[in-house]
C-alpha cells in the first residue's frame, strides 16, 4: 500500500507573521515535519503551500510540491479542504492507499508516531489512526448563564483520576485516502496513539521560543 504525506503549509498565517519558514534553532520550522516524514515509512512527501518561498524551501528539504489555490489558502479554509485539494493533484498520476497528515507548526514529534499510526490503518482494520495526548484535567462548558462541568464528577487525586484524550491530528494522522477523497480527516474506525509529552503547536512567538528549547 503506498503512503504519501501531506504537510498543509499557507504562506498568510496572521498570529506568527511567515511562521512555516522562520529559524527555530537554525533551520526553517518546516523544515523538521519534512525531514521527520522522509525518516519514517512513508513514501512521498508533499508539501501544499500557495507561497513560493515556503515552496523553495520545501523543495531544498526534499519535498515535492503542490501549488495551492488562493482561494483555498484563506483564513477560513479548512484542513480537509486542503487535503482534499492536494490528493486530486497527486492522485493524477500515482495511486495512493493511505494519506498521512503532518502539521508544520507541530515539530516536536516523534517518528515512531507516524510508523504506528501508519501500521494501524495498514495492518489493522482501522481506517484512521493518530496521536492523541492524556490530560486529567477538568474542562467546563461556558454558557451564557453559568458554567457546566463536561465530562467529570467530582475532585480527586491526580493518580486516581481517569484521563481523557486530546485529539492532536497534526502530530500524526494516517488514513485510508478514501475518508480523505469524502472530505474528511478522521474515520469511523479510529486508533488513537495515547501520549503525555508535550504538544507545541507554534502560532505566535513565545511558542517558537518554547519550541526552540524542546528542540535542542
Amino acid at each position: 500500500m503506498s503512503v504519501t504525506c501531506i504537510i498543509p503549509a499557507r504562506g498568510g498565517s496572521k498570529g506568527l507573521p511567515r511562521k512555516n519558514v522562520l529559524p527555530v534553532n537554525g533551520k526553517p520550522l518546516i523544515s523538521y515535519t519534512i525531514i521527520q516524514a522522509l525518516e519514517s515509512c512513508i513514501d512521498n512527501v508533499y508539501v501544499t503551500t500557495d507561497d513560493e518561498e515556503i515552496a523553495n524551501v520545501s523543495s531544498e528539504y526534499g519535498a515535492n510540491i503542490i501549488t495551492r489555490p488562493k482561494e483555498l489558502a484563506e483564513d477560513t479554509t479548512t484542513t480537509e479542504q486542503t487535503l482534499t485539494h492536494a490528493l486530486q493533484q497527486i492522485e493524477i498520476t500515482r495511486q495512493v492507499d493511505i494519506v498521512v497528515y503532518l502539521s508544520c507548526t507541530q515539530p516536536y514529534r516523534d517518528i515512531n508516531w507516524i510508523n504506528t499510526c501508519v501500521d494501524k490503518v495498514r495492518y489493522d482494520d482501522y481506517d484512521s489512526a493518530c496521536v492523541g495526548y492524556k490530560t486529567t484535567k477538568n474542562y467546563w462548558r461556558p454558557t451564557k448563564e453559568n458554567h457546566y462541568k463536561v465530562w467529570w464528577r467530582k475532585y480527586s487525586s491526580r493518580q486516581e483520576r481517569e484521563y481523557i484524550l486530546q485529539e492532536n491530528t497534526g502530530a500524526a494522522c494516517a488514513v485510508n485516502s478514501n475518508i480523505i477523497r469524502r472530505g474528511e480527516r478522521i474515520g469511523d474506525s479510529t486508533y488513537i496513539l495515547e501520549t503525555d509529552r508535550y504538544n507545541v503547536d507554534i502560532h505566535e512567538t513565545t511558542d517558537l521560543q518554547i519550541a526552540e528549547i524542546f528542540l535542542k
